[in-house]
């Protein structure tokens, strides 16, 4: 075998043994080792994600709760001047519990045409029942 054989068959992979037997690299290997690199990655990203890292606690500061939302810090505090948001206040602080933001949110909800029409159908249906 020549020397760019040679080299052509180890940037493939695979492994020249007294140029004559070729021995594969195992697979495997390689995947394990790109899986640990991505798993740290992901662990970094979390350490660093404010959403994700106070996940555990379930409790939001002012700045985790504007991120959460999707809005400035300054709606969020806006909305709290207003009580228009379930919140905490100790001392000159502001949490907010994540569950109560969620049902805070769900409470807000826009129904469709087509609940606001099963709503209707369904007053009308009992408003029939009533008037026999």
């Amino acid at each position: 075998m020549t020397t760019t054989t040679t080299q052509m068959l180890v940037e493939l992979g695979l492994y020249v043994v007294n140029s004559k037997k070729i021995i594969m690299e195992n697979p495997f290997d390689s995947i394990l080792e790109r899986l640990n690199i991505i798993e740290n990655l992901i662990r970094n990203v979390k350490k660093d994600d404010p959403i994700v890292s106070s996940s555990a606690s379930e409790i939001f500061n002012i700045n985790q709760a504007a991120i959460y939302l999707g809005v400035a810090k300054s709606t969020v505090y806006k909305m709290t001047s207003n009580r228009l948001i379930p919140h905490s206040k100790i001392t000159k602080r502001i949490y907010f519990k994540r569950n109560e933001i969620d049902e805070w949110i769900n409470k807000h909800k826009i129904k469709t045409n087509v609940e606001i029409e099963q709503e209707a159908d369904e007053y009308l249906l009992r408003k029939k029942k009533y008037k026999i």
